[in-house]
């Protein structure tokens, strides 16, 4: 699969423009999915967790900063949801359905790479696939949640096409790879 380049915008974002952006980088290759972030141009505070020195599977990434990635297989119900913490901290959960059959993923990790700025971060996450039953194509939703200083939460995604944030929903998936 060629390199699939994204930018996601925020379901809402405080009234002091400029908002950052948050762009990034998916490529799944070789029995591998790999995902790069890049948030730049924060103008306000946010809480970005400090880097942990043993990053493990953690719950409730996604009520921090977390950056997401929900796939699953083409013209299947099932997918899987991604939480890659700026901390080094990650789970991957298996869904049957639209937020159903909720399990974590024990069959496969994740690895993360971040690198802090003064304004920004980048954040990279690699994944072996191949123990997956389902093979590709798929269909993917990358999406992010900034946590900010004061302790509101942005929401960000490829497109929001509920009337409240939901990654899950199965319209937030529009790409394929």
């Amino acid at each position: 699969m060629p390199d699939a380049l994204f930018t996601l915008i925020p379901f809402h974002w405080p009234d002091d423009p400029p908002r950052p952006t948050l762009t990034g980088r998916l490529v799944i290759a070789n029995d591998t999915l790999r995902i790069e972030y890049e948030l730049s141009g924060l103008n306000r505070p946010a809480a970005l967790p400090a880097a942990s020195p043993n990053p493990a599977r953690r719950l409730q990434l996604w009520q921090h900063t977390c950056f997401e990635l929900l796939w699953g297989p083409l013209h299947h119900p099932n997918y899987w949801e991604l939480n890659a913490s700026p901390a080094g901290h990650w789970n991957i959960l298996a869904f049957t359905d639209y937020r159903r059959g909720l399990t974590e993923e024990p069959r496969i990790a994740a690895r993360i790479g971040t690198q802090r700025r003064p304004r920004g971060l980048s954040l990279s996450c690699t994944v072996p696939i191949a123990n997956l039953e389902r093979p590709g194509p798929y269909r993917l939703a990358p999406a992010a949640i900034i946590r900010l200083a004061d302790g509101q939460r942005t929401f960000w995604a490829l497109h929001h096409p509920a009337e409240a944030p939901d990654f899950h929903h199965p319209l937030s998936f529009t790409r394929t790879a």
